[in-house]
């Protein structure tokens, strides 16, 4: 499910992003990649926000929080 919004969500980006003014986002972009890398590694162990769970698969694929978290993040 993740991929698919994943290819949603970069199919709007292609169709209807600014990209002639994308010099003037970066600074913002990595500000928020920064910041939820921060809370992702260090702060999401004692303190989290949420917790992605995998529903309706059996556990043994391996994937954790984690690997769910950077995948959106990636995206």
């Amino acid at each position: 499910m993740n991929a698919i919004y994943g290819i949603l969500w970069l199919g709007a980006l292609l169709k209807w992003g600014d990209w002639r003014n994308w010099r003037l986002y970066y600074p913002t972009i990595l500000f928020y990649l920064l910041g939820d890398l921060l809370y992702q590694y260090l702060l999401s162990d004692h303190y989290p926000m949420w917790k992605y769970s995998l529903q309706g698969l059996d556990g043994t694929i391996g994937l954790t929080h984690s690997h769910i978290s950077l995948s959106i993040m990636a995206n």
